[in-house]
């Protein structure tokens, strides 16, 4: 349901750590498409990963969501995964 899914900018800093995990996103999105509030499900255990990924999906655009062909609001899981090496 991306119209344009924003991949998370790594953090330099998070990357010279060797800093990895995957981070597990709840973003809202309102009837209009509109990211309504992000918040961290599962987080990397590191404040840079999970900042990134609330970052990147506050910045990425959604389809307006429907329930039974009328505007609706939905929360959708977002993961997103850091590897320095990757």
């Amino acid at each position: 349901r991306f119209v344009d899914r924003i991949t998370p900018v790594y953090p330099d800093v998070a990357r010279e750590q060797g800093a990895q995990g995957t981070a597990v996103v709840l973003a809202t999105i309102g009837p209009d498409g509109r990211v309504e509030s992000v918040s961290v499900d599962q987080s990397t255990g590191n404040k840079l990963l999970d900042g990134a990924a609330v970052s990147a999906a506050r910045a990425s655009r959604f389809e307006p969501p429907e329930i039974d062909g009328k505007p609706a609001t939905e929360t959708y899981r977002i993961v997103y995964t850091f590897d320095p090496n990757g």
